[in-house]
């Protein structure tokens, strides 16, 4: 019986998950921070009603390129241990679930083991 992992098993199986999904959050926070930066700054001014073009001028104006990542220190103390467990929780659900289900009901598994994995 496999991990899931090819060419490892066992505990060494949830490690290389872990780092797999701590490595994939970091990589999500560090692409897409800037998006929420502006985001935030949107809604934060409801009222101003600027376009996202007009908010990004202002904060590369006010800030400077740097600025579009304030806070992203917070998010990746964050986004790292809850991607890694996440993404460690699921492929062990997923392994333990798979050979309960037939060849065509393979996504009950999937989709029951990205429920537990949500719940860890």
């Amino acid at each position: 019986r496999g991990s899931g992992t090819p060419g490892v098993s066992g505990r060494a199986a949830v490690s290389v998950n872990a780092v797999a999904g701590a490595v994939a959050g970091t990589l999500v926070s560090l692409v897409l921070h800037p998006v929420d930066t502006v985001k935030v700054a949107i809604q934060a001014d409801r009222r101003a009603r600027r376009s996202v073009g007009a908010v990004v001028a202002t904060m590369l104006k006010q800030r400077g390129p740097f600025g579009l990542y304030s806070g992203l220190s917070a998010s990746l103390a964050s986004a790292a241990p809850i991607s890694a467990l996440y993404t460690a929780s699921y492929e062990a659900a997923k392994l333990k679930l798979a050979p309960l289900f037939s060849e065509d009901r393979q996504w009950v598994a999937h989709c029951a083991a990205g429920a537990a994995a949500s719940v860890a």
